[in-house]
């Protein structure tokens, strides 16, 4: 199992690849339901829509090259540090992209929470992220605005438009018509 981090700030992108994956904890994705009483007393549920997904893991950057870490992802555990610091800093979400058996099981932006403690006995630096998925807000600017008058002039009303464009041509037969022909 691969998990692969990219941050982009600026029109640059960097990526990184965790380089030790013990176990990923279960992705959860809550529904928005709510519970309400009746009445009468009765308790109904209302179906609300779906919840953010999330999930965390638990591991250690390692402070040297072991035999089951790829020379190729090997980056001291401040390069992994650093890189969590900053996106939590400037307040950018990262997507997070998980491939199990040569193919992508997961690919999202997220936002998460990153703890560390210094070096272990080996000078390995373990870690917990816990991973939220992160959803882009819709341009609020872009929308529709709908009126609540009865006549509503956002709407384009094709019968006026229709009839415009009919007066417009009757008048330019009558004009034709009053004109004298060339001889």
């Amino acid at each position: 199992m691969k998990i692969i981090f990219i941050g982009e700030n600026e029109g640059q992108m960097e990526i990184i690849n965790i380089p030790v994956v013990q176990a990923i904890e279960p992705i959860t994705c809550d529904t928005m339901d709510e519970d309400f009483v009746t009445i009468d007393g009765n308790t109904l549920n209302l179906i609300g829509g779906k919840g953010l997904r999330r999930f965390s893991f638990s591991s250690f950057f390692p402070s040297k090259l072991y035999s089951f870490v790829s020379f190729l992802n090997f980056r001291p555990p401040k390069y992994y540090i650093k890189f969590f610091e900053k996106y939590r800093d400037l307040k950018l979400p990262v997507r997070v992209i998980i491939i199990d058996k040569f193919s992508v099981t997961l690919n999202m932006l997220c936002r998460y929470n990153f703890s560390y403690t210094l070096r272990d006995r080996a000078g390995d630096v373990p870690y917990t992220l816990d991973i939220t998925e992160y959803i882009i807000p819709p341009n609020k600017t872009t929308a529709p605005v709908e009126s609540n008058k009865s006549n509503n002039t956002n709407k384009p009303n094709n019968t006026n438009t229709n009839i415009d464009k009919k007066t417009k041509i009757k008048n330019k037969v009558k004009a034709n018509a009053n004109k004298k022909p060339k001889k």
